[in-house]
């Protein structure tokens, strides 16, 4: 629709397994997907990238670049385990509970290694996870589109109770006391 001609990805990466029907994908983006490579991604040819966009705006896209170069800025560096670690928890965010193991074989390691070069960094997944947990229930929380129940569903865990007690060990406070001073102010 940019580009206003006709183009196909080379490749198309899906994280998720298979699904049973695969036609749609291949109806959609014209190519067969690969399902559970632990990314998602698009291969797009070069000549497809070269091409202009006819109603480009140059004010927006100025726009556009200053507010993608904030987020660049704040995305953790991926050159480390952690950084990948943290990436991998940010993509895969809602679909379960997230698991080493599954973080590992994303990674392309052995739950072991991911053990043992997390170390090397002074952390571990739990810590990792913890982490990530508290900031994003902070972020959805602070929004009136999630209940608190389905904030802690979104992060893994399956029994509120347990949510309530990690959130009170990271803030002080209940996810309803959270709530009620964030959309106050």
């Amino acid at each position: 629709m940019v580009t206003g001609t006709a183009w196909s990805p080379v490749q198309m990466f899906f994280a998720h397994d298979r699904p049973a029907d695969t036609r749609p994908h291949e109806e959609i983006f014209g190519v067969r997907p690969n399902f559970g490579s632990g990314f998602t991604a698009m291969r797009i040819p070069a000549a497809t990238l070269a091409l202009t966009n006819p109603r480009a705006d140059a004010t927006l896209a100025a726009l556009l670049d200053r507010y993608t170069s904030t987020l660049l800025d704040k995305r953790p560096t991926l050159t480390t385990v952690s950084g990948r670690v943290r990436s991998w928890l940010v993509e895969s965010h809602g679909s379960g509970v997230p698991l080493a193991r599954d973080a590992a074989r994303a990674l392309a390691m052995s739950e072991r290694t991911l053990h043992r070069r997390l170390a090397d960094e002074q952390t571990t997944f739990r810590e990792l996870l913890d982490r990530f947990r508290h900031e994003k229930a902070v972020e959805l929380l602070t929004t009136r589109r999630h209940g608190i129940a389905e904030v802690a569903f979104l992060l893994g865990y399956s029994e509120m109770t347990a949510f309530y007690r990690a959130f009170k060990r990271w803030t002080g406070r209940s996810p309803a006391e959270l709530r009620e001073r964030a959309l106050s102010d």
